[in-house]
């Protein structure tokens, strides 16, 4: 509890550390006591949390940012403008690309059900949609 205040966090960290450890059973050779394995285990396992939701806080709050300022101009006709300008860079996509973003973030779906969908796995579409996110951005920069 000293490293986190979340309670859920630290229960499901510690669940994962003694299913680690069954599943490594046969294995493991704990050279030091149980106990200071355990506690040291567990400070790994937080600090992982920690810095993988520290990388998509940032990115999350990069996404927020730029859908922010695109979403701001009150003047219609520079809304308007801005629409054609993204229709025009969503078409300008690569095909596979225009394919899973369009999915994904038009249509709704889920990342499991487009790679379902496209027979594709999961990291390929979120590798689509990550490169579709950095094309449109660069594109909106260009345009404007």
């Amino acid at each position: 509890m000293s490293y986190s205040s979340d309670k859920e966090k630290i229960e499901d960290s510690v669940q994962d550390i003694f299913i680690d450890l069954w599943n490594k059973r046969h294995t493991l050779s704990i050279q030091s006591s149980l106990n200071s394995y355990l506690y040291k285990a567990a400070y790994n396992q937080l600090m992982e949390k920690y810095r993988m939701e520290k990388r998509n806080d940032k990115m999350l709050s990069s996404y927020y940012h730029t859908a922010v300022m695109l979403a701001v101009e009150t003047d219609p006709s520079i809304k308007s403008d801005k629409l054609t300008k993204l229709n025009q860079c969503i078409e300008a996509l690569p095909e596979k690309c225009k394919e899973v973003f369009v999915q994904n973030k038009i249509v709704g779906l889920k990342y499991q059900l487009v790679a379902e969908k496209l027979g594709v796995s999961i990291k390929t579409v979120e590798g689509h949609i990550t490169r579709a996110y950095s094309y449109l951005k660069d594109c909106l920069k260009r345009a404007v």
